[in-house]
């Protein structure tokens, strides 16, 4: 089973949940082009910003706490 990044983690919980870039920017309080950075892996979460992903898609917060490492 193929490990998936950080950035497909949001990807896939957006998708799955029907969001746009814009809605998911609005609920997480963020700009819409972070999300896009987010997911194209360019740009890192806040601590606070990785513990609501974390909390979001089920992961650990430790996936999104760890993109620079990746």
């Amino acid at each position: 089973m193929e490990l998936k990044s950080p950035g497909e983690l949001i990807t896939a919980w957006r998708v799955g949940h029907s969001l746009t870039k814009r809605a998911a920017a609005k609920l997480l309080k963020i700009t819409q082009t972070h999300v896009y950075l987010l997911e194209t892996g360019r740009r890192y979460p806040s601590p606070l910003l990785a513990a609501t992903l974390a909390q979001l898609t089920g992961e650990s917060i430790d996936v999104f706490l760890n993109m620079r490492n990746r």
